[in-house]
This record gives C-alpha cells, structure tokens and sequence, in this order.
C-alpha cells in the first residue's frame, strides 16, 4: 500500500494469500477489464489493467476520493468513507458486530503473535512506525482465564 493513501501515512505491504478473496479479486478485475476501468493499451501489461493505478475503484471507472486530517503535531491521516461503509456492510452481513479495520489489523496482529511470530515482523506487516506500538497491540491479546484455569487444575 503506497503512504500516500495509507491511514497513517506509511507504505505497508498487502499480501492477497486468501483463496476466497484471491477468486473474488479475480472476478472483479475481470469485470474491470470488461467495463474498460483502468485498462492500459498494453494488453500484455498486469491482466490489461494499469498496474501501478488504484486497485479499487468507483462504480463509474473513477478512484476513491480519499479525506486527509490533520491529527495534530503534524501528522495527517487518510480515510475512504465510501470504501469504509462497505466494510461496514460486509461485517454487518456476516454477522461481526462493531467490526472494522482497526479491529481486524488487531486480530491480525495478535493471531501472528500467538503463533510466535516476533514483533519487528508483525510490526512489519501492519505498517506500525514503531517495536512499541507492536507490543501494546499484542499485549492488549484476551487470555481465556477458563483454558490456563483448566491447565492449573
């Protein structure tokens, strides 16, 4: 993900490994490509799309327009309002209550953990500036207090 269209301003990798979503991405680019939506002349280019041009973009073939704030100390960060009601509507109808993408960076984050991963990966992946930040956001892990209760006993 480019910093210019980043959260928080920092470039991060986005790795597409999930069969569903790698179909489901594969199905959109198609109807991309039929409707003439960021295509190059290049046919021989990434799928006949601009590989370098925004991977989702607006019913009518247009980018989403993104909304920089200042948050003070001169840092600034970015949101798609459209794109985040989606989400939104995509967790409302899987049944997730109160989800969005701070939630799922999260779980993300913690899964990576408890499986062994180190900090300076996950911190990594999640595009987080620093060791810390990784740290307060695995640490904030729910233990179930039932299952080490059970091993004790």
């Amino acid at each position: 993900m480019r910093a210019a269209i980043s959260f928080n301003g920092r470039r991060r990798p986005v790795y597409w490994t999930n069969p569903r979503v790698c179909e489901a991405l594969d199905g959109y680019f198609a109807v991309r490509l039929a409707h003439g939506h960021g295509v190059t002349a290049w046919r021989s280019q990434w799928r006949g799309l601009v590989q370098l041009g925004p991977v989702f973009l607006t019913n009518d073939g247009r980018p989403f327009s993104l909304t920089t704030r200042n948050t003070g100390a001169g840092n600034t960060s970015r949101s798609c309002e459209s794109l985040t009601q989606v989400i939104r509507k995509l967790h409302d109808q899987a049944g997730i209550e109160a989800a969005g993408a701070t939630a799922a960076r999260r779980t993300f984050g913690v899964r990576l953990h408890r499986k062994g991963y180190d900090l300076r990966h996950i911190r990594e992946v999640l595009g987080l500036a620093t060791l810390s930040a990784a740290k307060a956001l695995c640490d904030g892990d729910p233990v179930d207090l039932g299952r080490i209760a059970a091993r004790v006993l």
